[in-house]
This record gives C-alpha cells, sequence and structure tokens, in this order.
C-alpha cells in the first residue's frame, strides 16, 4: 500500500495541498474577472483532487526503478511514460467532468473555460506528475535510509549481547576452576566438608543459571546469589572469612547487571582473604547518593603484599559490562590501601525511587 494511504492524516495533508494546486490554477485560469471564479474552482478543485490519486501511481513505477539501481535512461524514459499517461487520463477526465457539469450542474462557463485551457491543463499534468514522481523518490531515500539505520541498531543491538554473552561465559568457568581446586583439596583431609562444598556448587549453579541468563535482575536476587557463593566459600575459609552485609532496604528492588557482585567478592577472597593466614573481613555496602546507586565490596589485604598483582578476570569483566550496559552514566572506582582493597561501583537509578532511612545489616 502506498505510504500516504497507510495514514489519514497523511492522505488529508496531501489532498488539501492538491487543492490548494486546484485553486492555484483557477486563479490562472480566471484572473481578476471574478464571475469567473465560480466556474474556475468548480473544474480545478475536483479535477485535481482526483489526479492527486492518479499521481499516486508515481511511487509504484519509482519502487519499480530505484535510484540508484537502474540505468537513468530507463528511469527518464519510465517517468516520462507515467507523466504522458496520467496527463491523458486528466484531459479525459477534465472532458467528462465539464460534460457532466454543463448536463446537470447550475454553474455554467466550466466547459469553455477547460476548452481554451487544454494546453495548460497538459503542462500542468505533466509538471504535476514529475513533481509527485520527485517526492516519491525522496520518500523512498528516507524510508531506505530509516531501514539502513534500523539494521544499524541491530547490527549493535546484536554485538552487544553477543559481548554480554562473552563476559558471562567467562566468568563461569573461572568460577568452577576455583571451586574444583577448593573442592579437590578437600577431599583428601575432610571428604564430608568436599561433599558439603560440592552440593552448595550445586545450589549455586542452579540460582546463577535461573537469574543469570538476564541483562539485569533485583539486587535482592543479586544477594541472594551472593549469598549462595559464600556458602560454597565459607566450607574453605571457615572462620577466616568475616564477611559483614550492609544494604539500605529501599536498594532491594533497584536492578543491577546479573552476577555483578559475585566475580568482586570472589576477587576479595582469592587475592585478600587467601593470602592472610589469620583470614580478614570482607564487607559489602549498597546505598543510594542522589540519583545513582553505589555498591562498595572492601577486603583485607596482605599490608606486604606485591602491588602489581592484578585482581584477576573479575574486574575487568565488570567493568566491561558496566560499559555495555551504562556507557559513561555508570562508573568503576578502584582504592588500593596499605591494608585494603576496596571497589565502589555507582550506577544510574530512576528519579522516581522511594527513599527511606531503614538499614538492614547481615
Amino acid at each position: 500500500m502506498h505510504p500516504i494511504l497507510k495514514e489519514k492524516t497523511s492522505l488529508a495533508l496531501y489532498l488539501f495541498g492538491w487543492a490548494l494546486i486546484g485553486g492555484l490554477l483557477a486563479f490562472v485560469i480566471a484572473g481578476r474577472q471574478a464571475e469567473l471564479w465560480t466556474a474556475a474552482l468548480a473544474l480545478t478543485i475536483p479535477l485535481t483532487l482526483a489526479y492527486a490519486f492518479v499521481c499516486l501511481a508515481a511511487w509504484y513505477i519509482c519502487l519499480a526503478n530505484p535510484v540508484p539501481g537502474t540505468p537513468i535512461l530507463r528511469v527518464a524514459g519510465s517517468q516520462l511514460v507515467g507523466a504522458l499517461l496520467s496527463t491523458g487520463l486528466l484531459l479525459l477526465m477534465g472532458y467528462a467532468w465539464v460534460r457532466l457539469l454543463s448536463q446537470v450542474g447550475p454553474i455554467t462557463g466550466s466547459e469553455s473555460l477547460y476548452r481554451d485551457h487544454r494546453l495548460l491543463f497538459f503542462a500542468a499534468g505533466i509538471l504535476l506528475y514529475l513533481l509527485a514522481a520527485t517526492l516519491s523518490y525522496l520518500m523512498l531515500a528516507f524510508e531506505a535510509s530509516r531501514q539502513a539505520q534500523q539494521e544499524s541498531l541491530e547490527l549493535q543491538v546484536l554485538a552487544r549481547e553477543a559481548e554480554l554473552q562473552a563476559f558471562r561465559t567467562q566468568i563461569d568457568p573461572h568460577f568452577l576452576f576455583n571451586c574444583l581446586n577448593s573442592i579437590s583439596s578437600l577431599c583428601g583431609s575432610d571428604p564430608a566438608a568436599a561433599r558439603h562444598t560440592a552440593v552448595r556448587l550445586g545450589d549455586f549453579l542452579r540460582a546463577s543459571l535461573r537469574l543469570g541468563s538476564d541483562d539485569t535482575i533485583s539486587l535482592e536476587e543479586e544477594l541472594q546469589l551472593c549469598s549462595a557463593y559464600l556458602d560454597v566459600e565459607r566450607v574453605r575459609f571457615g572462620k577466616r572469612l568475616d564477611y559483614r552485609e550492609s544494604v539500605e532496604d529501599r536498594c532491594r528492588q533497584l536492578e543491577v547487571p546479573a552476577l555483578l557482585l559475585q566475580p568482586l567478592l570472589e576477587n576479595a577472597l582469592k587475592h585478600g582473604i587467601a593470602h592472610l593466614l589469620e583470614g580478614g573481613e570482607v564487607s559489602l555496602t549498597c546505598r543510594l547518593d542522589g540519583d545513582a546507586l553505589v555498591l562498595s565490596i572492601e577486603n583485607s589485604c596482605d599490608p606486604s603484599r606485591p602491588r602489581d598483582t592484578g585482581p584477576g578476570i573479575g574486574l575487568a569483566n565488570v567493568r566491561g559490562r558496566l560499559g555495555l550496559l551504562y556507557g559513561r552514566s555508570a562508573s568503576l572506582a578502584v582504592a588500593d590501601g596499605e591494608s585494603s582493597f576496596t571497589v565502589e561501583i555507582r550506577l544510574p537509578i530512576e528519579e522516581n525511587v522511594t527513599t527511606e532511612p531503614e538499614m538492614a545489616h547481615a
């Protein structure tokens, strides 16, 4: 279907423009002779409105002969044939209309005006058809540009989703490698603990598979994943791991990227607590700061640790996903202190978040 015919508003504007053209033709025909205006308008307005529908055919001729992609001679020839056929139809419609007006209408003079200005109608028919063809080509170019832009956006979305999926698949083997090493080390010294760790690992993997397939989940769900992960790690660290959690209740239903905090907790244990003979503390804080959700993980570190030791792939993974999901609206900052290591994430939130000063501690 022609795009102008798809919407009533577009069709109304289209016909209004042609009605103005009809009025202009009436002015040219009647000139300053006021007594001819009624006959001129009765001739030109209905005729140009009917010709408006004839000129819609230019769209289909343009569609069959796109520019570029069609030889210029073929484009010119097809449009010339379309202009001649349309103008011929205009002249036939004009002849039939003035005959009808002279027989049944009270308006006189239209037939003589049409007979005296047939050459004007012929020239106007050619020009108006070519104008309709030009507008059709412009509409096709605009539609092609819009389609190309939409396809480009779809490709960007697909590339983004593929990269996010790559980040997700990067997390799984990294975490499994560490957990299987822990289970392996417990098999000889404490088989019961190894079995318990394997069960907890299964619980965590089921939860991560259920929630990790989405781009974002609620902070409450993310905290549940963290709790399942820490249950696995507590078997290995025992009393050496002192975990503290401070989360504002108003934050719990906000959306965060899935598996955002677990890699950071894993870094805190692997690069912090694991190197301390007496263990240490890991603290998680979640709070609102204006229009941002602030997530902070701080862990104890060995003061004599080498400063050039990186935190592993977890931090790079989180930073990459934040960039894909939020662009520059989110940030990740690291503070490497003498005996502590802190990661702070700031995520944008909706302005209508309700705030309550209550805190939940774990």
